[in-house]
């Protein structure tokens, strides 16, 4: 339930429903939640907080560091670790190169780190992910996407589609 109610903060504010000491209380909370060691919905928490001043504002200083943290725990669930390289955009991407060839990180982590690397990467990224792509066929499903989106970008300025993971 938890879980649910988060994912209607932003809906919420934006539709102007969630405005002064409601919203800082709401705030507050996210960040309370964002920073549990073994909660959840620290994921959600930190994508809601990433994109509260609006998808146009950098994160702050202290939740980029926060999903760095978190995307790079291998104690952490998978799964907030994902949402962790997603949720600070491109300043994820120094670690996700990293952790993309990390034969030692779970699948789906290493997964999410190269779509990082496909929607922010740059042509000095090709090569790892031309290794990436034969590697094996689940890494090659991210992989194959990702140096798509950078060979376009490259070419014809930002990519349309979508990396799956």
């Amino acid at each position: 339930m938890r879980l649910y109610a988060l994912q209607h903060i932003e809906i919420q504010r934006t539709i102007g429903n969630l405005t002064g000491p409601v919203a800082d209380n709401a705030r507050a909370a996210l960040h309370q939640l964002a920073h549990e060691a073994d909660g959840q919905v620290v994921g959600t928490a930190l994508v809601a907080l990433a994109e509260w001043d609006g998808l146009e504002t950098p994160p702050s200083q202290e939740l980029v560091e926060l999903a760095l943290v978190l995307a790079a725990d291998i104690e952490c669930a998978v799964d907030v670790r994902v949402t962790a390289i997603h949720a600070v955009g491109d300043r994820t991407l120094p670690l996700a190169r990293t952790l993309a060839s990390d034969t030692e990180q779970p699948v789906h982590v290493r997964k999410a780190a190269i779509a990082c690397i496909g929607k922010y990467g740059t042509n000095e990224d090709t090569e790892t992910l031309q290794q990436l792509a034969s590697e094996n066929f689940r890494i090659a499903q991210a992989a194959e996407p990702a140096l798509k989106a950078i060979r376009h970008r490259e070419t014809n300025g930002p990519a349309r589609e979508a990396i799956s993971l």
